[in-house]
């Protein structure tokens, strides 16, 4: 179901924490490009003495974003601007009920007991500040949180992988036509692609793909681009190895992926075949599948991280990246002689749940969380990243209110190899009910 955002900015606090953590202007486009993905914005405000931040305003008014001017008096500034915020955040909540998602765009603590008013309200609320000016207060207090830091790191891997251009080129500079070209185009169709797949690490439905593109750029056509339906255009895309589109059997139409190491889609392993599991196994089995993370039988799944090891560690002694889109098709190909049942998807799941553990890091330490963002190996040990990708799966099925230790013998079929006693699994178990205690406590 698609989402109703309303986006209401503390502008002040975000153009404060960008420039404290040297990121230069603050982009506005980048935050309503991320939430473009996640639902349609139906309101979209944001509060400063817009005299003091006069710059800003062509770049927000390219975004649609509505400017509430609050005059500087004395010193009571802040709580002025912090006061208008929270009263229209109300009024929107009472007054609009199809509104289900709130955005504060601020990392002031000021707006904890807020967040949780509305969280009451049953509004789903998502926060946006700096990594350095966010109070820790806002980010446990919100369904989710999206650092500025991260989506600035991602725009400047994008644009590194992407062809080259100008160095001089700001990064807030807006796009010189109004007709996309080919390579922005891709993209636009790239991008989005990789934030859907963020949210929900599954085949994106054709139309639901385009719906999203053209919530950022309502000018996306594909007949500008020489195609007759975005079917086409999509075909072609996957014709030069930028993407994979498989055919949805159930809805009908085509389903979009990242890229694969071959054009033509391979079909999964038939039933029973190399994969197959049977009972309540396999209802496990498919809880973590259908959440973007399949997790194969213990050889395969060992094949997939010894290799992924390997492609990782002869990128960084070319001196070359490594990113999860681009490991995965290399790892795809050097299995594939020895696992010829699994498909580039199956492949590709198992390095989504390596992702989720946190051991693939940014230069600076933070878990990576797209696909296309460079990484580093926090942990290059094959046995810890095995056993840190089954505790991922674990969380997983606890997470769908599975019991773990009423199911340790259907667990215990799906994730361990036979060598692989109760002993070992009970203490997995233990770890992961620390782990979920732990976060109880701090909530």
């Amino acid at each position: 179901m698609e989402r109703n955002l309303a986006v209401l900015i503390d502008f002040e606090n975000i153009a404060a924490g960008a420039e404290r953590e040297k990121l230069g202007r603050v982009n506005v486009e980048l935050i309503i490009n991320r939430l473009k993905e996640k639902g349609r914005i139906l309101v979209s405000r944001s509060y400063a003495d817009w005299g003091r931040f006069a710059k800003y305003k062509q770049q927000l008014l390219r975004e649609g974003v509505n400017l509430f001017e609050l005059p500087s008096h004395g010193m009571g500034d802040k709580n002025r601007a912090d006061v208008a915020l929270v009263v229209d955040c109300m009024e929107l909540a009472y007054t609009k009920p199809y509104v289900d998602t709130f955005v504060l765009v601020s990392g002031d603590s000021d707006f904890t007991p807020l967040i949780t008013k509305l969280k009451e309200l049953n509004k789903r609320v998502i926060g946006c500040g700096t990594r350095g000016g966010t109070s820790r207060l806002i980010v446990e207090a919100s369904d989710e949180f999206i650092y500025y830091n991260s989506l600035v790191k991602e725009r400047s891997g994008r644009r590194r992988a992407a062809a080259p251009k100008k160095p001089e080129q700001e990064q807030e500079e807006p796009r010189k036509n109004d007709t996309l070209t080919v390579e922005s185009a891709k993209e636009l169709l790239l991008e989005t692609l990789d934030g859907l797949q963020r949210d929900r690490p599954q085949p994106v439905h054709a139309s639901v793909l385009k719906e999203a593109m053209l919530r950022k750029d309502p000018g996306f056509n594909e007949a500008d681009l020489g195609y007759r339906s975005f079917a086409k255009y999509i075909q072609a895309l996957q014709k030069a190895g930028d993407i994979r589109i498989e055919r949805d059997r159930q809805a009908g139409g085509y389903r979009v992926d990242q890229p694969g190491s071959d054009d033509e889609v391979v079909e999964p392993p038939r039933a029973g075949i190399e994969f197959g599991f049977d009972g309540r196994t396999q209802e496990l089995y498919q809880m973590l599948k259908d959440d973007g993370m399949e997790p194969l039988n213990p050889e395969a799944r060992t094949a997939v991280i010894r290799a992924f090891i390997s492609n990782v560690t002869q990128r960084a002694a070319r001196n070359k990246r490594a990113t999860v889109q681009w490991v995965a098709q290399d790892v795809s190909k050097q299995i594939r002689s020895d696992h010829p049942g699994m498909t580039n998807r199956q492949a590709r799941a198992v390095l989504r749940g390596l992702q989720q553990t946190g051991l693939l890091v940014h230069s600076d330490g933070d878990p990576v969380r797209s696909s296309i963002a460079p990484f580093q190996l926090s942990d290059d040990n094959e046995d810890r990243l095995g056993r840190a990708l089954e505790l991922e799966y674990l969380k997983q099925l606890a997470g769908h209110g599975v019991d773990l230790a009423g199911e340790m013998d259907a667990i215990g079929t799906l994730l361990l190899s036979e060598e692989e006693g109760a002993n070992y699994l009970e203490g997995m178990l233990a770890v992961v009910s620390d782990d979920l205690e732990q976060t109880r406590v701090e909530e």
